[in-house]
């Protein structure tokens, strides 16, 4: 775990800036799990380490006990791994979901930056307009058609306003039935005046500050442009009305801002957009968008499905995952403006923003996947010490049995002879080594054969078994034994101890006993 949390913290801490949420998700429920896990199997090897011998203390057999912890090392282990596995699983989940919701949270930043923007560009032009407004006061405009010299005057004070800023294309002043008095600027010879006099009969009407739509000029791409149109009175009761109409161009200034990324990113974009009937029109032509820009504008359906601004305009502001207009999926925030009905959308690609936490889930599957495999460790050492020490067991058991005065040995399922001891060494006449591997029927007196089989057959059936029978010696001679044989499993093996006492002096007296009674 210490490994693990070496490994992934202190990166975490540089992909989720705030410390807070990183701390939290270091405490997560993935995290905690992990930890649990671990202490628990921990205190399950040092549990099943003193299991064995509590076991055989109370009178079961080691190999019998070896079997059933055999089982149940392998249920906790796969237990162990499945929680590990899901715990890992809610550790990277949680991560994941951190990590996103901190750049989703970014992404809403910087939309709500660019919408501000939006409205204090909008505020200084309308500033910008009042100021001139405000200068023009007093100046006898009903005399403006009567002949050229307050014409001029106007005029020279349109082009000071103009001097000195790009982004102010043209100044006109109308009279408030839509009647072009006075231009300075714009485009020579153009004759799209017609398309402010609505705006202009709206604000001498309201008689307030009115902006009109963004526009399109002819142009490839086409040149945007807006109006802002103020009244103008002269003050004196019943005098005509006036209207001030200043166009501008927003690509030279705001659209350059809106649309500049606040760090180094190979996808991520912010996106300016409105609505017109079923359609999204956006406002200055995407960053990756390849093809030219039509006369009308880039359009898209509101009906495309999963578009991030078609959902923006539904929904409102807020963050959201979705696909922009090349089809690409990426996580996006929006802000509508308040001075214009304009919407920003800052956008990343989902491949950029996941890459570095996709990098981090890779280690965390690879440390889960250690701690997996350190745990199997674990637990194929906890069944070797287990198997050693029941080998111990029965080692000693044995060793007990060499100091008994009974003959005892132990086969195998093949009849080999296993194990003796001295006992049963001096009885048959020969050495531990000449006994080893050996077949226990030759061990048998002649015609002993079919009878001790059978019994034999007993063991299997019933697990012990005790008999008489005719032992044959290394030279040949016989003697008569009483034999009880029982069965055994050992690591997956099945053997067979038998314990064997002489009974020649027992026989001979029954003998004598039944002569004399004969």
């Amino acid at each position: 775990m210490l490994l693990a949390a070496m490994l992934t913290v202190d990166e975490w801490l540089e992909l989720i800036p705030s410390f807070q949420r990183a701390m939290e998700d270091l405490f997560s429920r993935g995290a905690l799990l992990t930890l649990g896990l671990v202490i628990a199997l921990i205190a399950f090897g040092v549990f099943f380490q003193r299991l064995l011998s509590r076991s055989v203390r109370r009178g079961l057999a080691p190999e019998a006990v070896l079997a059933i912890r055999k089982r149940l090392l392998v249920a906790v282990f796969a237990a162990f791994a499945l929680g590990i596995a899901g715990a890992g699983y809610l550790l990277n989940n949680d991560l994941r979901t951190a990590f996103r919701d901190e750049r989703l949270s970014q992404q809403e930043g910087i939309a709500r930056l660019k919408a501000h923007q939006i409205d204090q560009w909008v505020a200084e032009r309308a500033i910008d307009l009042g100021f001139l407004v405000t200068s023009l006061k007093g100046l006898p405009f009903g005399q403006i058609e009567a002949g050229p010299e307050l014409r001029q005057f106007v005029e020279l004070m349109f082009y000071q306003m103009l001097i000195g800023h790009p982004e102010r294309r043209e100044i006109m002043l109308f009279s408030a039935d839509g009647k072009l008095l006075v231009e300075v600027g714009g485009a020579p010879g153009h004759k799209d005046h017609d398309q402010l006099e609505p705006l202009v009969r709206e604000a001498a009407r309201d008689g307030k500050l009115k902006i009109g739509p963004l526009r399109l000029d002819a142009g490839t791409p086409p040149s945007p442009s807006m109006a802002f149109a103020q009244p103008l009175g002269t003050g004196a009761p019943g005098s005509r009305q006036f209207v001030v109409v200043l166009v501008v161009d927003p690509a030279v200034d705001l659209f350059r801002k809106i649309q500049a990324w606040p760090t180094q990113s190979a996808t991520s974009e912010v996106t300016l957009f409105r609505q017109d009937g079923d359609d999204i029109v956006f406002l200055v032509a995407p960053r990756f968008w390849e093809s030219p820009v039509p006369p009308a504008g880039l359009r898209l359906p509101l009906s495309t499905p999963n578009l991030v601004a078609a959902t923006a305009i539904r929904q409102g502001d807020g963050a959201r995952e979705g696909v922009d207009y090349r089809g690409e999926r990426v996580l996006a925030a929006s802000y509508a403006a308040k001075a214009v009905p304009w919407i920003v959308n800052a956008k990343s690609d989902e491949d950029e923003v996941m890459r570095p936490i996709d990098r981090r889930s890779e280690k965390i599957v690879l440390v889960f996947g250690a701690t997996i495999l350190v745990a199997a460790f674990l637990v194929w050492s906890l069944w070797r010490s287990q198997r050693d020490e029941a080998h111990d067991l029965t080692v000693r058991n044995l060793r007990f049995v060499h100091a008994i005065q009974d003959m005892f040995i132990v086969v195998d399922e093949d009849d080999r002879i296993l194990e003796t001891n001295e006992a049963a060494q001096k009885a048959v006449g020969y050495s531990a080594g000449e006994l080893r591997g050996m077949d226990v029927k030759r061990l048998r007196a002649p015609g002993r054969t079919d009878e001790d089989d059978r019994q034999a057959g007993f063991v299997a059936a019933t697990g012990s078994q005790a008999f008489r029978t005719v032992v044959r010696r290394k030279d040949g001679s016989t003697f008569p034994a009483e034999v009880r044989i029982s069965s055994f499993e050992l690591e997956g093996q099945a053997y067979r101890q038998a314990i064997g006492v002489d009974i020649s002096d027992r026989v001979r007296l029954e003998q004598e006993f039944c002569g004399w009674r004969a």
